[in-house]
């Protein structure tokens, strides 16, 4: 390798195309140098963001370096991203995990803490001090210190946890981020391919995974309609992703989506047409929350929400910086459909 600089291109140790990934800021873009095939990206280096231009001389850095553009841009290639070995796990801890998914309240959940507890896991009590931390007030005496073991158990502990993550180059800009009621529940995948080739390992890494948000752009949301594991997100994030209509129409329709309930559209275009996607779609009667901030819906649009039949579970309708009219509002405001309504902004 010749004509580089930073951190990737330094000799020695080389990164695997997944880790690499882990430091990137862009994207690589192909380009040339003094003949020779290369890579030109934005990484975060430890002496701060720097340019750096990979130059491949022999064919194996040629493959090395098509391996790092395909995992950067989420197009696979990387046979090793394809193996791991599932977490170890008991057949209580299994049936324990399965009623949590199957029920909302927190019973399941302490049962779990539990049988942590008696397995010396300390994640049993950060179960049972988060959630005895989301019933008090800030001016409860405990407040305080209930919090303060929190935070100390997940400073403690929190890197064995996301151990499974991290091996697959998924972290949290905090590790506060994924956590709710003890447990990691959420993941933002920054490469697209990753939830069609490793889906069993995401969810063998996060067995109580829930939600799912996406740090991608032209996001082909059509490739997750065929993943079962789809089954136990309730909440799909898709902000500015860059969605296609057509392609968010065919992931709707996906009988896995059984329990959605949350679904965040926000910074996509043309809204209208994804309005349709969603009111014509299985998941829509079951929908507690839609996001339709900033993707240019109009009284056409509305037209279209206000048109439908009940009942519908909705309860939250996000429509910021949207081109509709008073009277397209009024509209919608008549539609009896929307009954459970509480919040439209």
């Amino acid at each position: 390798m010749r004509g580089m600089t930073g951190s990737y291109g330094q000799r020695g140790r080389r990164r695997a195309p997944y880790e690499a990934c882990a430091r990137l800021i862009t994207a690589p873009t192909k380009t040339s140098m003094g003949g020779h095939p290369a890579l030109l990206w934005l990484e975060d280096t430890d002496k701060g963001s720097g340019t750096i231009i990979w130059t491949a001389d022999t064919p194996e850095e040629v493959l090395e370096a098509e391996r790092l553009y395909n995992a950067a841009h989420g197009l696979g290639g990387d046979d090793e991203s394809t193996d791991f070995t599932p977490v170890s796990r008991t057949n209580d801890e299994r049936q324990l995990l399965q009623a949590i998914l199957a029920n909302d309240g927190t019973q399941p959940l302490l049962a779990y803490a539990d049988w942590l507890s008696a397995q010396q896991n300390p994640q049993g009590e950060f179960i049972r001090v988060a959630l005895e931390a989301e019933t008090l007030n800030r001016d409860d005496p405990r407040f305080d210190s209930v919090n303060a073991r929190w935070a100390e158990l997940l400073e403690e502990h929190g890197e064995s946890w996301y151990a499974p993550l991290s091996a697959m180059n998924l972290f949290p800009y905090d590790q506060s981020f994924w956590i709710s009621k003890g447990v990691i529940h959420e993941v933002e995948i920054n490469r697209p391919g990753l939830l069609t080739e490793r889906a069993a390992q995401l969810f063998d890494a996060v067995p109580l995974l829930d939600t799912l948000s996406f740090d991608c752009e032209n996001l082909n949301v059509s490739q997750f309609a065929d993943i079962p594991q789809m089954a136990q997100i309730r909440s799909l994030d898709f902000r500015y992703a860059g969605v296609d209509p057509d392609q968010l129409m065919i992931l709707l329709q996906s009988p896995f989506l059984r329990n959605l309930l949350e679904l965040n559209l926000g910074g996509n275009e043309p809204g209208n047409k994804l309005v349709r996607a969603v009111i014509d779609s299985p998941v829509w009667p079951q929908l507690r929350s839609l996001n339709l901030g900033s993707c240019n819906i109009d009284d056409e649009g509305l037209a279209l929400i206000a048109a439908s039949d009940g009942p519908l579970e909705l309860r939250e309708l996000n429509l910021d910086e949207s081109e509709c009219t008073a009277e397209g509002l009024a509209k919608l405001a008549e539609c009896v459909a929307l009954e459970k309504l509480t919040s439209l902004s």
